[in-house]
């Protein structure tokens, strides 16, 4: 799996301040239309990597009337490209603010364009570069290995702070790319909520059936995820087979536990996986392990008492099928033979949802 090189934007929008009315700056413009004027002014024409940039105006009616409540949209551009948008609100003054971290911006020259309803108004800023940007860690992921095209795909993943505290990063543009081997077959644009986090639905029956990969990029950092849609419907993993059987008894003890399903799974967490003795001091076998071969799941076990009735548990999210849907929480019992019963080794049987007290799909 490789990167793309992309020349994806980056794109901030910081948390809208509506306090406090800045200082002039010399480079400010002033646009009217239908009597509608609007300014845009930063509190300063220079800024370090570790400053914040506070933006403010006015929009007035006739030049006179403070126009109040009205919907102010801002964009930071850099060389023609946009690099950061916002949206305030004018107050009962007509005056707005935006302010955002001069630390995600690159050094250069920068342009602030501010609309309301038809007025439009422009300033310049600078950010030097004696001071270092902050670096980011950027997380991708599907929230299924596999799956079938009558699913909804989504992906998702987090932009933080590279540090310590792992402080989010809110309002940044997130580009994800996605690739079909080497065909691209989408591009989208996500912003990063309050908390860094962002995702992408892709609706079911949209893609064809083959090995995706999606590729990430914001402030200069990239992640990657990949998944499978199959040609298949999705299934859900449902035993079919207990091994001993249901309420079973007689059982060896060295009897074969296990659990065969209706599809082949994969293994998500077998540590939840239990042999459990019922009645005395009910407590769980140790030294028991669980490994999968196809569609079925083998516990193995150090041996079993005679005449003692056992609780096998299964829980939710032990496997999943091929299109990525977990099992549910499952259990059955059976009984191993007395002192001097030959027994049968339990015969293996046809499950499913019973309310018998011998299997159970509830939760464990």
């Amino acid at each position: 799996m490789r990167l793309k090189k992309t020349g994806m934007l980056l794109l901030l929008a910081a948390a809208l301040v509506f306090t406090g009315l800045v200082c002039n700056v010399n480079d400010n413009l002033t646009a009217a239309s239908n009597n509608f004027s609007l300014t845009v002014e930063t509190d300063k024409p220079t800024y370090d990597r570790d400053e914040s940039i506070l933006v403010s105006g006015v929009l007035l009616i006739g030049g006179e009337i403070p126009a109040n409540g009205v919907s102010v949209g801002l964009i930071l551009t850099k060389n023609n490209k946009e690099v950061a948008v916002g949206q305030t609100v004018t107050g009962n003054d007509g005056r707005y603010s935006w302010q955002l971290p001069a630390t995600y911006l690159e050094p250069g020259a920068y342009l602030i364009a501010a609309t309301a309803n038809v007025a439009r108004a422009e300033t310049a800023l600078t950010i030097r570069s004696e001071t270092a940007p902050a670096t980011y860690q950027l997380t991708l992921q599907t929230g299924q290995t596999g799956y079938s095209r009558d699913q909804v795909v989504e992906v998702s993943g987090a932009l933080r702070e590279n540090n310590g505290a792992g402080n989010p990063v809110p309002g940044a543009a997130v580009d994800l790319e996605l690739y079909l081997g080497e065909k691209k077959v989408n591009f989208v644009r996500k912003a990063t909520e309050a908390d860094g986090t962002f995702t992408w639905t892709i609706p079911a029956n949209t893609l064809e059936p083959g090995n995706y990969e999606v590729y990430a990029k914001a402030n200069n950092v990239a992640a990657e995820a990949a998944f499978v849609v199959f040609d298949v419907p999705a299934v859900k993993p449902v035993i079919e087979v207990y091994q001993p059987a249901l309420g079973a008894a007689g059982v060896d003890t060295n009897a074969e536990i296990s659990a065969t399903f209706n599809v082949d799974v994969t293994a998500v967490d077998l540590t939840g996986i239990k042999i459990e003795k019922l009645g005395g001091d009910g407590a769980a076998l140790t030294g028991i392990s669980a490994t999968l071969s196809g569609r079925v799941l083998g516990i193995s076990h150090p041996g079993l008492d005679k005449d003692t009735t056992y609780k096998v548990s299964i829980p939710r999210g032990a496997v999943q099928s091929q299109t990525g849907l977990l099992n549910d929480p499952v259990f059955w019992i059976f009984q191993t033979k007395t002192g001097g019963d030959g027994g049968n080794g339990g015969d293996s049987g046809n499950g499913g949802s019973t309310d018998n007290g011998d299997c159970n799909t509830g939760p464990t």
